[in-house]
């Protein structure tokens, strides 16, 4: 029963602001559904696409990845996600290629929460029928 301070020892799960994703879209479930998917299959991408960039010293590709990816999680809040692939973005446009290289390693880190709490989202969404027209009458 030790796992009682271990969990007080870990940072505050970070909360990515579906609501705020929601608003975005205009209040359409069906749409952020889509965006949702959509960043599952693209952050990967991205995230390969920055690892290449790095192994290859390339500026140019790493800032575009950096700024692609930024795009697919700008709508879900302002999450440590987004923030890394926002200084990263930054190092790569600078040139600091080494610096970015460590950031990389932070960002697949929070990204990799990031599609875990997607998938949680939409697993929750299909489940509960949200917006399917399960509700009767």
């Amino acid at each position: 029963g030790r796992d009682g301070e271990v969990r007080r020892m870990t940072p505050a799960t970070v909360v990515y602001d579906f609501d705020e994703a929601l608003e975005a879209v205009g209040g359409d479930r069906e749409t952020l559904k889509l965006l949702m998917e959509a960043a599952m299959e693209e952050c990967p991408l991205r995230m390969r696409s920055i690892h290449e960039a790095l192994a290859g010293g390339n500026g140019k590709s790493l800032h575009l990845a950096a700024h692609t990816l930024k795009g697919s999680l700008r709508y879900f809040g302002d999450s440590p996600a987004f923030r890394h692939a926002l200084s990263l973005e930054c190092l790569a446009k600078e040139g600091r290629l080494d610096e970015a290289g460590r950031l990389a390693a932070a960002l697949e880190e929070e990204l990799r929460h990031f599609l875990q709490a997607l998938q949680a989202r939409l697993l929750a969404d299909a489940a509960s029928g949200d917006g399917a027209g399960s509700q009767p009458g």
